[in-house]
């Protein structure tokens, strides 16, 4: 632990002036949570789409009543946040050219946590928000006169043609050079990037890891020398572990998903090798490996000296947990009897994804039995048949990591904890080795379902 009495990375964040892009997802509203009850920054820029025919202001007040805020839903704290309404697809991003200039002004670190998580998602989509739309961001960001750091969050799994993934940017594409891909993919129809998608893709197994291997590419090939820009590669992102709460989330992804595949009573078949290893990263350390990676970046980058850009591996080769042993954890937190047995034993694991047409075999039937028994209908009439084909598809775009293992070199996160003071590191904890995984996994079972069941009230009510 270092010795070093000064708070470096608390002072490098005091009085600054932060923009969050995708501070509506779930890294995002961890990283606002954080900003706000641990740093003292001066004002937070949080860009916001309108969705639903809701405004930047109103999407704000739904964010702020999740029990994540509960402990910054102060006036003097919520006063640092500036909504800004955004439009992705226009110039400037829909903003008035008053702000635009304000923002350019003001900022000093940018933290980019903006993506289209879905697996599967259409090509042409998934590069547009995951590729293009970082390239506007960035070069909108080299106007930023004040600019000091820019976090982009990318994911360890865009490296997994890689036995051992270090901390650098893996320029190899499957399908010709970068310029090729990028101009093929600027100039292609949607539909013919669907007909092309397999011949691009190829080693890569969904559009998702593909689109931020490139986005990878693209920062080092046309921003390392102009910004000070910095990668930051998480694992598969999970509940919280220790801040605020334990277990809280706001998605059915991740570990998650295979609670909810038990809660709904159909995770009797699983797509994954019950011996692999799984890597799981706790979404507030994430949070709080993005802060740090942002200091440190500021701390050491002189722009323009080096021709490679930061990266932040935040990966741990010491984990021994298997998803075998991850259910059956899950099942070791069930109070009940019957509730335990089936959580914890009445379930398989297989490589095989046709096998898992038996969940929707269960599904059918406890579709049927809702149906006729008085006081078993759902609220939505073949909700089971429908959750288990989510889970399926889930699988199947998750399976690649559930059937092997990498290892990594993580070290510029660990360098950069010695930059901190005795007190930082107890707030800044990044170290995926320290979690008892037992305890966190079981813990988080409780906490998810509650998520699972609000959002099944919302999405049914009448």
């Amino acid at each position: 632990m270092s010795n070093c009495s000064e708070s470096r990375v608390l002072e490098f964040y005091r009085g600054s002036t932060v923009l969050l892009a995708g501070g509506t997802g779930f890294l995002g509203k961890t990283l606002l949570e954080k900003l706000l009850r641990c740093l003292k920054v001066k004002k937070i820029y949080l860009l916001i789409r309108t969705k639903k025919g809701c405004c930047g202001e109103e999407r704000l007040k739904a964010i702020l009543e999740d029990r994540l805020f509960d402990r910054v839903r102060k006036p003097e704290l919520i006063a640092k946040i500036v909504p800004v309404e955004v439009d992705y697809a226009e110039k400037d991003f829909g903003m008035a050219p008053g702000l635009t200039c304000e923002i350019r002004k003001e900022v000093e670190i940018v933290l980019y946590c903006l993506a289209t998580v879905k697996m599967t998602g259409a090509l042409k989509e998934t590069v547009e928000t995951n590729v293009f739309l970082a390239r506007r961001m960035l070069r909108w960001c080299r106007t930023f006169p004040r600019l000091e750091a820019f976090v982009f969050t990318s994911t360890f799994y865009c490296n997994l043609d890689q036995d051992i993934i270090e901390e650098k940017v893996y320029n190899e594409l499957p399908f010709g050079s970068y310029e090729i891909v990028m101009n093929m993919l600027k100039h292609l129809s949607a539909e013919e990037c669907e007909q092309l998608k397999s011949t691009i893709l190829q080693k890569f197994p969904n559009t998702y890891v593909f689109s931020k291997r490139l986005a990878e590419i693209m920062i080092e090939t046309e921003f390392a020398q102009t910004l000070p820009v910095a990668i930051y590669r998480p694992p598969i992102i999970t509940p919280t572990c220790r801040e605020p709460m334990l277990g809280w989330t706001d998605n059915p992804y991740g570990s998650v998903a295979y609670i909810k595949s038990f809660w709904d009573g159909l995770g009797h078949v699983k797509y994954v090798d019950s011996r692999a290893k799984c890597n799981f990263a706790p979404v507030d350390y994430c949070a709080n490996a993005v802060l740090v990676s942002g200091f440190d970046l500021a701390e050491k980058r002189l722009v323009g000296s080096a021709p490679c850009v930061p990266v932040y591996n935040h990966h741990s080769n010491a984990t021994n947990t298997t998803y075998g042993e991850l259910t059956s954890w899950f099942g070791d937190s069930r109070k009940r009897f019957w509730d335990w047995i089936i959580w914890k034993y009445c379930w398989i694991s297989t490589s095989f994804i046709w096998l898992m047409y038996l969940n929707v075999i269960f599904a059918r039937i406890k579709d049927f039995i809702a149906m006729w028994c008085p006081g078993s209908k759902p609220a939505h009439k073949f909700y089971y048949r429908g959750s288990a084909y989510w889970f399926m598809a889930f699988s199947q775009s998750v399976g690649f990591v559930a059937f092997r293992s990498w290892k990594s070199v993580s070290n510029n996160l660990k360098r950069a904890q010695c930059y901190l003071s005795e007190r930082e590191q107890q707030i800044f904890f990044t170290d995926l080795d320290e979690i008892d995984m037992r305890e966190y996994m079981s813990g988080q079972v409780d906490e998810a379902i509650q998520y699972l069941e609000c959002e099944n009230k919302r999405r049914y009510k009448k």
